[in-house]
């Protein structure tokens, strides 16, 4: 065997194994991604989606609303969609929270008994969830 012929076999070689490592790198890329998109997205999603209907709910409190139970009602829709962002809380038990603030809200208008009920659920979930008040 010449030493070119020797040379361009261990050309062949190293290209072979550059190729296989970055396959390698290629295929663990492609695992994290699958992995993160699937868990992570699905999750903030519906974070997002709870404080967007928690928004819609406090844009249409009656205007006598007392500002602490504003506050309140505010600060668990926000415990709740932060223990659902951190995944303190599944978020298969959250999204009821913005099913009910929407249901609450589809009349364009809320009623003592829908707020109570809105802000008994979003408690509980944050209390379930145990994300900081």
């Amino acid at each position: 065997m010449t030493l070119r012929q020797h040379g361009s076999q261990r050309l062949q070689s190293l290209t072979r194994w550059a190729a296989g490592v970055g396959v390698g790198l290629v295929g663990v890329a492609f695992f994290v991604t699958v992995f993160f998109v699937g868990n992570y997205w699905p999750r903030k999603n519906a974070a997002r989606r709870i404080r967007d209907a928690g928004r819609t709910v406090m844009a249409l409190l009656p205007a006598a609303t007392a500002e602490t139970d504003r506050a309140r009602l505010q600060e668990a829709i926000d415990c709740t969609a932060r223990a659902v962002w951190t995944d303190s809380l599944p978020k298969e038990d959250a999204l009821p929270l913005a099913d009910a603030c929407l249901d609450a809200v589809s009349d364009g208008e809320l009623s003592a008994d829908e707020v109570a009920a809105v802000k008994a659920l979003a408690s509980a979930l944050c209390l379930r969830g145990g994300a900081s008040r």
